[in-house]
């Protein structure tokens, strides 16, 4: 087992409702199907390295080195679970990134749901309306 998982784990912000995680690659965030061996879960690390019950609320999926994650304190989980179904959230990412391309971009591309048999998602059906901006804020 990789030693990063065998430390405590980094906690990027924390208030009282959040708590936002640096997950290390390999660490599963809740029991799963995936692998029905594993006994060590995000969920449960961060809930017993804070003394709270945590929810997993959001991650940020195929970055190349992290895999960062935002997990819910047990009284604001409602609260911010009912903003996601809703599509009441508006989410901004940073990213570093090599190479070149335009100053500004904007991605209007419907997206439709992926196959998951672990999560119980058939994948197809209809396209869900996305639209991305880019703005390169500094290069070098």
């Amino acid at each position: 087992m990789p030693t990063d998982l065998l430390q405590p784990l980094s906690i990027i912000h924390q208030d009282d409702d959040l708590v936002v995680i640096n997950k290390p690659s390999g660490l599963l965030v809740h029991r799963s199907p995936i692998d029905k061996h594993e006994t060590r879960f995000a969920v449960q690390e961060l809930r017993n390295q804070i003394g709270q019950h945590v929810y997993p609320l959001h991650r940020l999926r195929q970055t190349h080195f992290w895999g960062v994650g935002v997990c819910v304190i047990r009284e604001a989980a409602s609260f911010y679970g009912q903003q996601f179904q809703e599509h009441q959230i508006h989410k901004t990412y940073l990213a570093l990134v090599r190479g070149h391309g335009p100053n500004q971009l904007s991605i209007d591309h419907a997206l439709k749901d992926e196959a998951d048999d672990y999560a119980g998602i058939a994948g197809g059906g209809e396209a869900k309306p996305a639209l991305t901006h880019m703005t390169v804020f500094k290069a070098v």
